[in-house]
């Protein structure tokens, strides 16, 4: 992260309120992170996607331009499709250029909305 101390040993007051911050995401949010791998798909202008086990993990970083987000070339057969925090469903829909997921308005307010899919 890059944070180093001061001359004095102290660490910086706005670094260590950053790292708690990232701490407390983490805690929430750990299993989309530890243990995936990246590069599932390619990166995209909303986000990026993780993936682990059968799990994929949608990290939507700026609100896309359309009302839904299109992951291409995603092929494994889709079990369910929801908001990883809330875990209420989203609707989507499975064609042969990927999976359209429709957010239904929803505003991406947060540093990273996340959008877990289960897959068989």
């Amino acid at each position: 992260m890059n944070v180093g101390p001061q001359a004095d040993g102290k660490i910086q007051q706005e670094f260590v309120d950053t790292l708690k911050l990232v701490g407390a995401w983490l805690q929430k949010n750990g299993e989309t992170i530890y243990g995936t791998r990246g590069n599932v798909i390619p990166q995209q202008e909303w986000g990026t996607v993780t993936a682990k086990d059968k799990s994929l993990f949608i990290h939507i970083i700026k609100n896309p331009a359309e009302d839904f987000i299109l992951l291409p070339r995603v092929t494994q057969k889709v079990k369910s499709v929801q908001w990883y925090s809330s875990k209420q469903t989203l609707k989507w829909k499975q064609q042969p250029e990927g999976i359209f997921i429709y957010l239904d308005g929803s505003v991406i307010d947060e540093t990273d909305k996340i959008i877990k899919i289960d897959t068989d």
